[in-house]
């Protein structure tokens, strides 16, 4: 084993602890029925999209973007239906 092996370790542990993040979130879109939504505008991703990452959170154009999640869309949804999401 190389001197070299620790130095290595650090960024595939990272790696695998943003793919971990990346399935706790997708895990919780799905349970809020959010999953397969564009966090940014709300617009269901495409298929293509899922089937290429099944973790994908943007659609095609704001992932590209960069653009920031829409945080308050399921509130003013559920808020807005009687406290009963439409999704």
């Amino acid at each position: 084993m190389s001197d070299d092996a620790p130095e290595q370790a650090l960024p595939d542990l990272v790696a695998v602890e943003a793919d971990l993040s990346a399935v706790d979130r997708a895990l919780k879109r799905l349970d809020e029925g959010s999953y397969g939504r564009c966090a940014a505008c709300g617009e269901p991703l495409a298929e293509h999209e899922l089937e290429q990452d099944p973790l994908a959170e943007r659609c095609e154009a704001h992932a590209a973007s960069g653009a920031q999640p829409v945080q308050d869309r399921s509130a003013q949804t559920a808020w807005g239906s009687g406290g009963v999401a439409s999704n």
